[in-house]
């Protein structure tokens, strides 16, 4: 295997780059909050600088809706759209954004991966949680506001 341990975090696309590696196997292991850890073997030779692409499969953690799921604010803000595959998007005062959840007991633990608001408060570091009022699920609470689920 290639010499050293190397770390980098990714650019917004998901891309990253390393300069100067040896020619040699090298092993990689890439990981995100909210989603498995991928390990993979790259042989790199210093004439080939091919691009090394793969997909990190999601961690599924807790139950999920069975179909899509509407919450909304009085006035449409805040507002939540959960879907059966673990994704979700929201949209609040200062922005909207989207990741994966997961729900246990009455809790839904949710991973923003993208985060568009002026102070991108959000992170895959700090997961949002939002409590709902029932087991039959007819609202949640976010910041303190409850919020009903759209018929």
């Amino acid at each position: 295997m290639g010499g050293g341990s190397q770390t980098t975090t990714t650019d917004e696309d998901g891309e990253f780059l390393f300069i100067g590696l040896s020619s040699a196997e090298w092993s990689f292991t890439a990981t995100l909050d909210g989603y498995q850890g991928v390990r993979g073997i790259v042989t790199i030779r210093r004439t080939n600088n091919r691009p090394v692409e793969f997909e990190l499969p999601w961690l599924e953690t807790g139950g999920v809706f069975r179909e899509r799921t509407d919450f909304e604010a009085e006035g449409g803000i805040p507002k939540f759209r959960f879907e059966e595959d673990h994704t979700f998007e929201f949209e609040d005062d200062e922005g909207e954004g989207e990741g994966n959840y997961g729900i246990v007991d009455q809790t839904a633990v949710l991973i923003v991966r993208d985060y568009d608001g002026p102070d991108d408060r959000f992170s895959v570091n700090t997961p949002v949680v939002v409590e709902f009022a029932d087991e039959q699920f007819s609202s949640l609470t976010f910041a303190g506001v409850q919020i009903p689920k759209k018929p």
